[in-house]
């Protein structure tokens, strides 16, 4: 059986409703890629890697040092359509999970964690701790610092816990650019490091109104 997962909100969280783009009336449902191989070099093994896509009909603006001002500001990164990502590697063939990538925010922001490793439910679907306003996923609960302590984020188990449906991945772009795939992500070979996670920054576009870096 391929993972399932949950979603574990901060208990300040506003926006937690992830829902399907195409059909409205679809609640708490996630998108699960196609499949194809993908060479790890940590094992130096190869895999197939799936990508499970999460939308979000908003983001709210970035924290700054854990506290939000304006949660509506696009300046300070509020924006619509909102997507975030994981991905699984499984034995070539077969629906045993080995390894887990949390994009966080970006394709150079994410986590690698052995499946074992990883905390499951009771009825072993996957845990994905969602960081407050940014919803960027993370592995483990706590406190991440970005850019300079402005852009942290913060999860833990406090808010609500929702079981994902799966449903059959999608070709789909909307009107501003955001799209969800039918073909996994390539993620890097490596986790962030504490010091690239702490510096990383924000493109701002000419009009000083701010996408943030999780805007694909």
């Amino acid at each position: 059986m391929p993972v399932e997962v949950q979603l574990r909100f901060h208990k300040k969280e506003l926006c937690y409703g992830v829902n399907s783009p195409i059909d409205p009336t679809k609640m708490n449902v996630c998108f699960r890629t196609f499949r194809k191989p993908f060479a790890f070099e940590r094992t130096k093994k190869e895999y197939d890697i799936e990508t499970i896509y999460f939308y979000y009909t908003q983001n709210l603006a970035m924290g700054c040092w854990g506290t939000y001002i304006q949660p509506t500001s696009e300046f300070w990164g509020f924006h619509d359509h909102d997507v975030e990502k994981v991905s699984i590697l499984y034995e070539p063939g077969t629906e045993d999970p080995q390894w887990v990538y949390f994009s966080a925010h970006s394709m150079v922001q994410g986590t690698w964690m052995a499946w074992e490793d990883c905390q499951k439910t009771p009825e072993g679907r996957l845990v994905i701790y969602v960081a407050r306003s940014s919803h960027a996923s993370y592995p483990t609960p706590g406190l991440r610092l970005r850019i300079f302590g402005f852009a942290n984020d913060t999860c833990n188990s406090t808010g609500r816990h929702i079981d994902l449906d799966a449903i059959p991945a999608v070709d789909w772009k909307s009107e501003n650019g955001v799209s969800l795939s039918s073909q996994p992500i390539t993620p890097p070979q490596q986790s962030i490091t504490f010091f690239r996670r702490f510096f990383a920054t924000y493109a701002w576009p000419a009009s000083l109104k701010a996408k943030c870096i999780e805007t694909k």
